[in-house]
């Protein structure tokens, strides 16, 4: 069972980030993580090689999204970044939290980059690893990367199968302006 911590700061009382009930949710709001980490969690129950992958995986991890469009800032209490920490057991997720701010638990990694990015590996213009080949996407602590190279090369492949499924969620994104 996943746990979410911090649901109400998190803005779900902010209209919960439906555009409406059968265009999608909106890109990145508390809504939109929430079904991607339902499909996701679907994923690995029912796709044996993403469940093998996964699997090797226990560790708290954090993905902080920076620059958020004024749009968004109202469900991050008017934050410009964007946290979403997951604890991860053996692949499974244990509990997660979306919030603003970084997470007060230890945590291995923290992944940043900012919104503009994060939509482009979405909609498939970039990729996880591309985007951290060239600098796109940060890893902290970084040497902790090059000590385990076998990990992040299975994170990169796990990221990318992530993104996949992700894709599955209807998602409405804000405009550019």
């Amino acid at each position: 069972m996943v746990r979410e911590a911090g649901g109400a700061e998190s803005g779900e009382a902010l209209h919960g980030g439906l555009a409406t009930p059968t265009d999608g949710y909106i890109f990145l709001t508390p809504d939109w993580i929430r079904e991607v980490l339902r499909l996701v969690q679907a994923a690995r129950r029912s796709n044996e090689s993403f469940r093998r992958l996964a699997r090797n995986f226990t560790l708290n991890l954090v993905y902080v999204i920076e620059k958020l469009p004024s749009q968004l800032r109202t469900y991050y209490q008017g934050s410009d970044q964007a946290t979403i920490f997951v604890e991860l057991e053996k692949g499974a997720v244990r509990r997660f939290r979306i919030g603003c701010e970084l997470p007060a638990e230890k945590v291995d990694f923290t992944i940043f980059s900012d919104y503009k990015v994060a939509k482009q590996v979405f909609q498939g213009e970039l990729t996880p690893g591309s985007s951290f080949i060239n600098r796109l996407l940060r890893v902290e602590p970084l040497a902790a990367v090059y000590r385990k190279p076998k990990l992040t090369a299975r994170a990169i492949v796990v990221g990318n199968l992530i993104v996949k499924f992700a894709r599955r969620a209807r998602t409405v994104f804000l405009p550019d302006w």
